[in-house]
Parts: structure tokens; sequence; C-alpha cells
């Protein structure tokens, strides 16, 4: 007889039991409606970009960064993709 194996204490998950296709979060081509819609550092993007259009997106994030202090580099950056989506539009 071999070792006795507790049900309890597999080491890898069963083929059954993977994550994929979870269906978790929102589906592809959703991303039109943004969180940033009524956001007044939307506005604030929108002016930058306006004013300074040569500039790099770094450039614009640092600059919105003086004027709206305690907002991510990430969160600007999308934003900024939010603002230039719209324009484009």
């Amino acid at each position: 007889m071999g070792p006795r194996r507790r049900p309890g204490l597999r080491r890898h998950p069963a083929p059954t039991e993977t994550l994929r296709g979870a269906g978790a979060g929102r589906p592809a081509g959703t991303r039109d409606g943004t969180s940033y819609s009524n956001d007044p550092r939307l506005t604030a993007a929108r002016k930058i970009i306006a004013k300074h259009p040569d500039e790099s997106a770094i450039q614009h994030t640092r600059r919105l960064n003086e004027q709206h202090p305690g907002t991510s580099a990430a969160v600007w950056r999308k934003i900024l993709l939010a603002a230039r989506d719209q324009e484009q539009k």
C-alpha cells in the first residue's frame, strides 16, 4: 500500500478547476463610455492638449499633475487617452 492521500491537499488543481474563460469583466468593445466622461480632469486635459499639441503625453502629464496634484501618472494617461479619443470622433 502506498502513502495515504488526504483529499483536501492536492498540489495542483484538476484540469476542470481552471479559471480560464470565467467570463469576468466587461465584454470587448465597450470602452466608449469611460468613467471620466463627467470628470473635471478630462476638461483640464483637453485644454492642455489644445494649448500644447506638439508636446508628448509625459509633458502633458507633468503639467496636469502640477494643476491637480494627487492623481497618479497612470490615471492621467487614461484621462489623456479618453480626451484624445473624443477629439478624434
